[in-house]
Protein backbone atom coordinates (compact mmCIF):
# COMPACT_ATOMS: atom_id res chain seq x y z
CA UNK A 1 0.00 0.00 0.00
CA UNK A 2 1.27 3.45 -0.78
CA UNK A 3 1.09 6.51 1.38
CA UNK A 4 1.12 8.91 -1.56
CA UNK A 5 -1.80 11.19 -2.24
CA UNK A 6 -3.73 10.79 -5.49
CA UNK A 7 -2.40 14.12 -6.74
CA UNK A 8 1.15 12.80 -6.23
CA UNK A 9 0.45 9.65 -8.27
CA UNK A 10 -0.84 11.42 -11.37
CA UNK A 11 1.06 14.36 -12.75
CA UNK A 12 0.00 16.99 -15.24
CA UNK A 13 1.84 15.22 -18.05
CA UNK A 14 0.17 11.82 -17.54
CA UNK A 15 -2.88 12.63 -19.67
CA UNK A 16 -1.96 14.84 -22.61
CA UNK A 17 -5.15 16.79 -23.15
CA UNK A 18 -5.79 20.06 -24.88
CA UNK A 19 -8.23 22.70 -23.69
CA UNK A 20 -10.72 21.49 -26.33
CA UNK A 21 -10.52 17.96 -24.92
CA UNK A 22 -11.22 19.17 -21.40
CA UNK A 23 -14.15 21.25 -22.62
CA UNK A 24 -15.62 18.27 -24.52
CA UNK A 25 -15.21 15.98 -21.50
CA UNK A 26 -16.96 18.48 -19.24
CA UNK A 27 -19.76 19.03 -21.74
CA UNK A 28 -20.44 15.32 -22.24
CA UNK A 29 -19.90 14.03 -18.72
CA UNK A 30 -22.59 11.75 -17.31
CA UNK A 31 -25.43 13.68 -15.76
CA UNK A 32 -26.22 12.89 -12.15
CA UNK A 33 -29.83 12.30 -11.35
CA UNK A 34 -30.95 11.43 -14.86
CA UNK A 35 -34.04 9.31 -15.03
CA UNK A 36 -33.36 5.75 -16.24
CA UNK A 37 -36.73 5.71 -17.99
CA UNK A 38 -35.77 8.75 -20.05
CA UNK A 39 -32.53 7.05 -21.04
CA UNK A 40 -34.37 3.87 -21.97
CA UNK A 41 -36.88 5.83 -24.03
CA UNK A 42 -34.06 7.58 -25.87
CA UNK A 43 -32.41 4.24 -26.64
CA UNK A 44 -35.69 2.73 -27.84
CA UNK A 45 -36.29 5.71 -30.14
CA UNK A 46 -33.09 4.85 -32.00
CA UNK A 47 -34.59 1.59 -33.28
CA UNK A 48 -38.34 2.17 -33.73
CA UNK A 49 -38.83 -0.64 -36.22
CA UNK A 50 -37.37 -3.36 -33.97
CA UNK A 51 -40.70 -4.35 -32.39
CA UNK A 52 -42.49 -4.52 -35.74
CA UNK A 53 -39.63 -6.56 -37.21
CA UNK A 54 -40.03 -9.08 -34.40
CA UNK A 55 -43.75 -9.36 -35.09
CA UNK A 56 -43.10 -10.02 -38.82
CA UNK A 57 -40.41 -12.61 -38.13
CA UNK A 58 -41.12 -16.02 -39.65
CA UNK A 59 -42.01 -18.79 -37.23
CA UNK A 60 -42.59 -22.52 -37.49
CA UNK A 61 -46.34 -22.13 -36.95
CA UNK A 62 -48.37 -24.27 -39.36
CA UNK A 63 -45.43 -26.45 -40.40
CA UNK A 64 -45.35 -30.18 -39.69
CA UNK A 65 -43.41 -31.20 -36.56
CA UNK A 66 -39.82 -32.34 -37.01
CA UNK A 67 -37.11 -33.97 -34.92
CA UNK A 68 -33.44 -33.21 -34.77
Amino acid sequence: MTSKRVSDLFGDDDLPTAADDVHALREHRPRLGTDWLDELTALAAQAPEAASDLRRRRTFAGLPPFEL
